[in-house]
């Protein structure tokens, strides 16, 4: 199979990797626009495929799939050759474009280019979304009552931040709002159901920041309560999820996922106690944790083009759901 990718470096690497792990023989063309610069960085160790670099996209548009993972406000500029020259499936990291002019456009697209093209919102392929949607499904641990999420690291205190694009982009979705945020409102959406609101708090701890590096988002769906998300480029690393039920708690930690369960657990002097965790999965760190999302993501991908039947036009339509959300709720 012929996989064409736009991006060669830091995600892209990371999709090349686990592309190459899946059991078929594969082709990659690499295209970057800067034939001397994708010559001289690009180094195609460790992976088995065969590989060619090009700085021509009209390679590309004779592959069998495409992923775009080149930066996000070049997104639209690729998706929109790609439906005018290309023919097979694409795989585009998220978000989708840079702006509404650009998301109102997209979403006019006709029906079979979005049936072949899926956007890569992996949180939905986690352990931890799926966990949550077996319970809220099944209703085995009860009524969903609380969604909460925590995602901080210290990068806005590193020197190499302040020519970061994550700090020197305007753009809502391409500083933390929408490079972070976007996973978790999306994810809210898919186990909650509908957003009606989003209320964003944003704040500038670091000195080297140049916009701001910490958020807060409230998200209220109306089937429970406002779903809270905390994220930061200015704080000790913490990567957690939990969801809570009348009847169990689903927890996230660092790459544990936990159940935690019944409600009417007590101690010996029968007050309430925490209930006892039963270990769902076990990952080294978070990176693997999202890693294997990401594995899930490019599974269901591989599976559709091999039945060869077309993407849920549900799940564009969930993508720029998602998308407009952050576009429309700028914060403060």
């Amino acid at each position: 199979m012929k996989i064409g990718f736009i991006g060669y470096r830091n995600h892209a690497k990371r999709l090349m990797a686990l592309v190459d792990q899946l059991a078929f023989r594969k082709e990659f063309i690499i295209y970057y626009p800067d034939s001397r610069k994708l010559s001289a960085s690009f180094s195609g160790e460790g992976l088995k495929a065969k590989i060619e670099l090009t700085s021509v996209l009209r390679p590309l548009y004779d592959t069998d799939v495409v992923f775009i993972a080149s930066p996000a406000r070049t997104h639209f500029h690729y998706l929109d050759l790609l439906r005018k020259n290309f023919k097979g499936y694409i795989f585009c990291e998220k978000p989708p474009c840079s702006n509404l002019k650009e998301l109102n456009a997209l979403a006019a697209f006709n029906p079979r280019f979005k049936s072949r093209c899926l956007f890569n919102f992996c949180f939905r392929h986690s352990l931890f979304s799926k966990a949550c949607s077996s319970a809220i499904k099944s209703g085995k641990h009860g009524t969903p009552i609380s969604l909460s999420f925590r995602n901080s690291h210290g990068l806005a205190f590193k020197e190499s931040f302040s020519s970061n694009w994550r700090n020197t982009s305007r753009g809502v979705l391409e500083n933390i709002l929408g490079n972070l945020g976007i996973h978790y409102v999306d994810l809210t959406a898919h186990l909650l159901g509908k957003v009606k609101n989003i209320t964003a708090h944003s704040v500038k701890i670091s000195g080297r920041t140049r916009h701001k590096d910490s958020v807060i988002l409230i998200i209220e769906t109306g089937s429970a309560l406002p779903t809270t998300i905390f994220l930061s480029y200015a704080c000790p690393h913490e990567d957690s999820a939990k969801l809570v039920l009348s009847d169990g708690i689903i927890e996230l930690d660092n790459g544990v996922l936990s159940l935690r369960r019944p409600r009417d657990t007590f101690d010996k002097s029968g007050l309430f106690a925490p209930p006892p965790a039963d270990v769902i999965a076990t990952f080294a760190n978070a990176r693997s944790y999202y890693d294997d999302a990401i594995k899930g993501s490019i599974s269901d991908f591989f599976k559709v083009i091999k039945a060869s039947s077309g993407i849920p036009l549900s799940n564009f339509a969930s993508s720029i759901n998602s998308t407009r959300l952050l576009l429309v709720n700028k914060g403060n």
